[in-house]
């Protein structure tokens, strides 16, 4: 798909989009062991272009309830002043990772990438 911001985005583009997010969602359930999210994404029917109005509202519905259910993804969060500073700070280091990893050479940038945001307990060890 092409992200260029002045190039239209079909509804294809969009179907063919949504489909590999979730494909990869699913791998990366499987790869971390998040058995009930997987299987709910498992369920969730994937829809074509030509489906009906009616059946996107519903797949969308049943895409946040999954959000809502399994990752706390659409709840409002009760975050203290600190928590939302260190998560600042966090963000900010990422994205200074991320740039500096634009600039440097590494044999194996993917394997970074796939790691940088990624809690401690999950992420991989070099």
């Amino acid at each position: 798909m092409n992200l260029d911001p002045t190039t239209e985005i079909t509804f294809n583009d969009l179907t063919s989009s949504i489909r590999s997010a979730i494909e990869f969602s699913m791998k990366t359930c499987t790869l971390f062991g998040f058995t009930q999210l997987n299987e709910s994404l498992k369920r969730l029917p994937m829809l074509l272009v030509e489906d009906s109005l009616e059946q996107w509202i519903d797949f969308t519905k049943q895409l946040r309830s999954i959000a809502r259910n399994n990752r706390l993804i659409g709840e409002e969060w009760k975050l203290s002043r600190e928590q939302l500073d260190k998560l600042r700070q966090y963000n900010k280091a990422n994205l200074l990772l991320i740039n500096c990893l634009k600039l440097a050479y590494v044999s194996d940038r993917a394997l970074i990438e796939r790691s940088l945001l990624l809690p401690p307990d999950r992420g991989v060890h070099f």
